[in-house]
């Protein structure tokens, strides 16, 4: 005796059914957008500090490696950073804003830290990175006249200065 609810291999899914499951499909989605917009923001600002150090590094180590005086611009407006002997090249940070207490620098056959006229600097020289989708901003701290470097959250207002909590 055959089963008379079984369901015939022809059929398909209702109209009901499928549009219950795109009404859900899209609730999640509206759900979960926002906080993965969050991460990637968040992703961008931590991967343009990285570049930012990594050019500062890159920058030291070649004037000490070469014995000559390795000369970094940051370009805030434009998010750029261009050195004479950054070996990899000008880096442009994507997606974020940069600012910085200084915009022009230089390091000596040493390592140390000097300002565009071959002055040495007498204030530590903070980056603030910060991306317009999410309220969390990073920064490096380069410490005078060494050149050392460190990392952490902005906590500063409007100004950029020393305030790179760890």
């Amino acid at each position: 005796m055959p089963f008379t609810n079984a369901r015939n291999r022809n059929d398909g899914f209702t109209l009901i059914e499928v549009l219950v499951v795109l009404i859900m499909i899209g609730i999640l989605s509206a759900i979960t957008a926002p906080s993965v917009l969050g991460l990637y923001a968040r992703f961008q600002v931590k991967s343009a500090l990285n570049q930012v150090q990594g050019a500062f590094q890159e920058g030291q180590r070649q004037a000490m490696r070469t014995s000559k005086t390795c000369s970094l611009s940051l370009d805030n407006f434009n998010s750029l950073i261009a050195g004479t002997c950054l070996l990899t090249g000008t880096r442009q940070l994507n997606g974020v804003s940069m600012r910085s207490s200084l915009t022009a620098m230089q390091f000596n056959i040493k390592g140390l830290m000097l300002d565009a006229s071959s002055a040495s600097l007498t204030q530590p020289v903070t980056v603030v990175i910060s991306s317009n989708n999410t309220p969390t901003q990073s920064c490096l701290v380069l410490s005078t006249p060494l050149g050392l470097m460190r990392t952490g959250t902005y906590a500063g207002i409007d100004t950029v200065d020393s305030h790179c909590l760890p």
